[in-house]
């Protein structure tokens, strides 16, 4: 009998306990936030795993990203599928999309807002770029400004206007959430010196901002996916029937 009272008072001093953290209900279930920019996928053996059960041909996956809504799985140069397909891909076949290849490399894509953006090589030497950004299934450049890729224009005025782009985990070209604003170059400045600076899409023009421009202009991107949580079964799918 004692030793069973000494139990129960043990017990209750470990669950009352008190603790300095406290959790809220929402933050219990909630997902794992995605950063606004692309993310390298840095898992090889996870999406070789996954390419080989989907029937897909990753190729060299240090280059593959995840778009900035985290919805879309993209394979440069111009290849790119919905993250959720590869989910279902044990009950259906599933292929990759593709954007034109006349249309560049494929920097980022927006499903929801049925946009992607694109990188045309118009230099090698040193390396430059003009950007598009066109509707899905479309090859017209939706922008006609300085650093935009115009088939029209001359070789001249096409380097003219090019760009230089070097990436990173934080400052990558790339589409906003809400599929209003576009970053060619990765720059989230609206410092008047900045170029090619920041786009407006559906105005089509660059973008100036009062205050601070550093400031006002990254906040244009530091929108959180919604809805991006995607559960990926990498276990072999059972054999058919």
């Amino acid at each position: 009998m004692k030793t069973f009272i000494i139990l129960l008072v043990a017990l209750s001093i470990i669950g009352c306990r008190p603790t300095n953290q406290t959790t809220k209900i929402s933050e219990i279930n909630k997902p794992p936030e995605l950063s606004a920019t692309s993310t390298i996928i840095e898992d090889q053996k996870s999406i070789t795993e996954l390419a080989a059960r989907c029937g897909l041909n990753i190729g060299d996956t240090k280059e593959t990203i995840i778009s900035s809504d985290g919805k879309t799985l993209i394979n440069p140069p111009n290849k790119f599928i919905p993250i959720a397909d590869l989910d279902s891909c044990h009950t259906k076949t599933i292929a990759w999309k593709t954007i034109d290849s006349s249309q560049g490399e494929l920097m980022d894509i927006n499903e929801t807002q049925n946009l992607y953006l694109s990188h045309v090589i118009v230099s090698t030497s040193p390396l430059s770029y003009l950007a598009i950004v066109a509707k899905i299934g479309t090859r017209e450049n939706l922008i006609s400004l300085p650093g935009a890729y115009i088939e029209s224009l001359s070789t001249a005025s096409k380097l003219e206007s090019s760009f230089t782009y070097f990436p990173t985990n934080e400052q990558r070209a790339r589409i906003s959430i809400d599929g209003k604003y576009a970053t060619p170059s990765g720059e989230t400045s609206c410092n008047e010196n900045t170029y090619p600076g920041i786009w407006n899409i559906q105005l089509n023009e660059k973008v100036s901002l009062s205050g601070d421009p550093n400031e006002n202009c990254a906040s244009l991107f530091s929108q959180q996916p919604s809805d991006t949580t995607i559960t990926i079964d990498l276990a072999p799918s059972p054999p058919p029937n």
